[in-house]
């Protein structure tokens, strides 16, 4: 089946994304520990399968990761974004042109400048964040 490009652009879905952001960082090192003891057990598992002293180490475990997601709602918010598309994308590079000194600072660093640091990457998730609904004050 082929496509005109009218048809291709009038069937294109922007990407919405979900993320989950860790609002208390204490539970979530909680949760990176636990997931790397994990890792670990598993390997010493693998490596000494008769061991059965880890029968019990990682039925502790399995307790607090399980106590850790039924925590989770609680310390994680999930955020909703959905792709600007090109056009609206270079729009607002465009509103958000570097600074004098911005520019100063990147060519020092032979580096680009293509927007302003300080205010393109809020109005950017702004832009593309569904829910929670944010003011760009908010983001900031």
């Amino acid at each position: 089946m082929s496509f005109s490009f009218d048809e291709i652009k009038a069937r294109k879905k922007l990407p919405v994304e979900e993320v989950p952001i860790v609002l208390d960082g204490e539970w979530g090192q909680q949760v990176l520990d636990a997931q790397e003891r994990m890792v670990a057990l598993e390997s010493s598992l693998r490596a000494r399968p008769g061991d059965t002293t880890l029968i019990g180490e990682l039925d502790e475990l399995l307790a607090e990761i399980e106590r850790l997601n039924a925590e989770r709602d609680e310390h994680v918010a999930v955020f909703k974004f959905k792709g600007l598309g090109r056009d609206r994308y270079e729009r607002l590079v465009r509103a958000h042109p570097p600074t004098q000194e911005q520019r100063k600072q990147a060519a020092r660093e032979s580096s680009g400048a293509s927007w302003n640091r300080d205010t393109f990457p809020p109005a950017l998730i702004h832009a593309c964040l569904i829910e929670p609904s944010m003011t760009l004050e908010q983001v900031v």
